[in-house]
């Protein structure tokens, strides 16, 4: 599955719909694929133990149909990436691998990607990013095709811009009865699939013990919503 989402990302960067390009000036594909953890499309996007050896498992586990997405902004910055070593494991990694473990939700059920496509060549990693109405359709696009192939039972969207992606790509359906006000549902695949917003992980570096475990609360009920 991981080398069809490869083969579709290819074809739309061989479209050139940016003067030339494949992306709009300040975006750049990727030079190369993480071998270790790492978010779609800089790595697999697949789940891996916590151990050096299981970083260097090229393919550790099935790709989670019917899983959890845990959807991300973007990779950041060209300089940042360029920075990572092959097996480096991120804050972003270590905080989210802590909210799953208090959650109680195995990694192997999720697929870690992000809604925004290539890296921002004159941007730094936090910065909001590109704002181009034609690279917002072509990141929309494959996002559609990202939850069309993996057809998750539920979406875990980090922050606020990939969610504003989401909308667009997928209008919401309707609002959760839960006492969560941060459920709703998008229609795909004539399925109603479940999308809960949190915080981004990198974010816990400054939540107290019980900031986090809200975090994880969020995401534990979420998912036996979903699994129900």
């Amino acid at each position: 599955m991981i080398e069809k989402l490869r083969e579709q990302l290819h074809q739309l960067e061989t479209e050139l719909r940016f003067d030339g390009h494949s992306y709009p000036i300040g975006i750049e594909p990727f030079p190369r694929t993480l071998v270790g953890q790492g978010f779609f499309p800089g790595g697999d996007g697949l789940w891996r133990d916590d151990s050096s050896t299981a970083l260097r498992q090229a393919s550790p586990f099935d790709f989670p149909r019917n899983g959890i997405m845990f959807l991300g902004n973007d990779f950041g910055s060209l300089k940042g990436f360029s920075k990572l070593k092959l097996h480096e494991n991120p804050p972003t990694w270590r905080n989210l691998r802590r909210r799953l473990t208090l959650a109680e939700v195995p990694g192997q059920f999720g697929f870690y990607t992000n809604a925004y496509l290539g890296l921002r060549s004159d941007r730094v990693a936090l910065d909001k990013g590109i704002r181009h109405k034609d690279y917002e359709q072509l990141c929309s696009e494959f996002l559609s095709f990202q939850i069309s192939t993996q057809d998750p039972r539920l979406i875990v969207v980090l922050g606020d811009r990939p969610l504003s992606l989401l909308r667009q790509t997928f209008p919401p359906i309707n609002s959760s009865s839960s006492s969560s006000n941060d459920i709703y549902r998008i229609k795909c695949n004539a399925s109603l699939i479940p999308i809960l917003q949190v915080s981004h992980p990198y974010s816990d570096l400054g939540k107290s013990p019980i900031g986090i475990q809200r975090e994880a609360d969020l995401i534990r009920h979420a998912w036996s919503l979903a699994s129900a």
